[in-house]
Order: structure tokens, then C-alpha cells, then sequence
């Protein structure tokens, strides 16, 4: 990422668009401020209901059991993936292309669709969809304040969000796909479901499933109505949640 920035950079460089005041431009960040926040305090309300209301299990999931490495994503993620992404997907996008276009909306538009498309290596429609809206976000900001500190600032806040909450699973190379409430086997109809830690069981008569909150593998062993025990798929055997 840092190497695509720095090519990026040099491209602009080269063609004597590079301005400084690009990269950083403090200025517009305090009247803009309270905009900014007011918006992420609805959006964080919103979606924090949203996890608690669908996948409760999950919810400050890695703040609970992995604080160390929460704290780490939210002083390292800034600066090694939003400041780049920034550089690459606003300003260096904007400084190039800009001059192609009659008025601000189709290189908005293109900004966003690239920021969204490069999270498919995810293999997830919610990392996609996320940062489809996020990225015309981000690079509307970035355009209305022509500061890429601002427009980063707003990146990092719902990055981290998104962590804090519980859905950062879904933006680690290599989780698997839909991760959350995979049903492994189903009959036709369920009751309410029973919840044991981190798995939610529901039953049916003698047929019984588990709705995955994690990318684990589960399998429901036998069907009686109490005593149920998840079993675990291969290496998963013996791993806690």
C-alpha cells in the first residue's frame, strides 16, 4: 500500500502536480469539525444498535477478548492504511483526473467505486458495500474541504468504528465470506433460538442447527431438545472462541 502510494506521488511529482498542501492542509479541519462528528455519532449509534440487534455476540467483540490488539488497530490503522488510501483514492485521483471532467461528481463517483472495488479481495459484500458508501463519503469531504487531513480523519474514525463494534472480521484478508449467522443445517421450521457463549443454538424436534457468529466450521452433534454440544470440523477440534 505504501509502495502504490509512493509511486503515486512520484506520477504527480513528475508531472509538476504535486502540491503540498495536498498531503496534509490542516486549516479546514476546525470548522468542519463538528459536522464530522455529529454525523459519526449517528452513524455509530446506528450501527452499534444494528450489531447489538442482529449479531449481539459479536458486538465490542474484540475490545473484550483481544484488547491489546484493538489498541494497536486503533493507533497503527490510521497511519499505515487510511493516510495511503487517502493519498492514492483522493488526492492523488482528484489531482489526475479532476481536469478531465465538466464538475466534481463523476470523479467522486470514480474515487468511490475504486475505493470499493479494491476491498474485494475481502470476499465479502459487506466490506464492498461499506466502503462503497464510505469511499463517496471520504472523497466528497475531501473535495468540499480540499484537506486530505480532514477527509483521513473521517477514515480513520469509521475504520476504527467498525473494529471497535465488532465487524472487523470482515476486513481481514482471509476471513471467510459471510462469516456471520451461516446456517450449517436447517430443517424446515425452528423455534427461538437458545444462546450458549459465543453460538446460538435453535432446535427442532430431533433436528437441531447452529448459526455461526465467528468463521469457524460447526457442526451440531446430536439432536436431542437439551444437552446440545457443538462439534468441532478438523483443526477447529479443542479451540475456544
Amino acid at each position: 500500500l505504501w509502495l502504490l502510494m509512493i509511486y503515486c506521488l512520484v506520477v504527480l511529482w513528475r508531472a509538476q502536480a504535486l502540491d503540498r498542501s495536498l498531503l496534509w492542509n490542516a486549516v479546514p479541519l476546525l470548522p468542519r469539525a463538528p459536522a464530522i462528528f455529529l454525523l459519526f455519532g449517528i452513524c455509530a449509534a446506528v450501527l452499534t444498535s444494528l450489531v447489538y440487534w442482529l449479531a449481539p455476540e459479536r458486538l465490542f467483540g474484540m475490545v473484550r477478548t483481544h484488547p491489546y490488539a484493538w489498541a494497536s488497530i486503533m493507533i497503527s490503522y490510521p497511519v499505515l492504511s487510511v493516510y495511503p488510501q487517502g493519498v492514492i483514492y483522493r488526492a492523488f485521483l482528484f489531482r489526475r483526473y479532476r481536469p478531465l471532467f465538466t464538475s466534481n461528481w463523476p470523479v467522486i463517483l470514480m474515487s468511490a467505486l475504486a475505493f470499493a472495488y479494491v476491498h474485494i479481495v475481502f470476499r465479502n459484500s459487506l466490506a464492498v458495500g461499506f466502503t462503497l458508501l464510505g469511499g463517496f463519503l471520504f472523497a466528497l469531504r475531501y473535495r468540499q474541504s480540499g484537506s486530505l487531513l480532514v477527509s483521513c480523519l473521517e477514515h480513520a474514525l469509521y475504520g476504527c468504528l467498525l473494529f471497535t463494534v465488532g465487524l472487523g472480521n470482515f476486513f481481514i484478508y482471509g476471513a471467510t465470506p459471510a462469516a456471520d449467522l451461516h446456517v450449517v443445517k436447517s430443517a424446515a421450521t425452528d423455534t427461538a433460538p437458545r444462546r450458549t457463549n459465543s453460538i446460538v443454538y435453535r432446535t427442532h424436534g430431533a433436528t437441531g442447527f447452529v448459526v455461526m457468529p465467528t468463521p469457524k466450521t460447526y457442526l451440531m452433534s446430536s439432536a436431542a431438545s437439551e444437552g446440545y454440544k457443538p462439534e468441532l470440523r478438523g483443526s477447529e477440534r479443542g479451540t475456544r472462541l
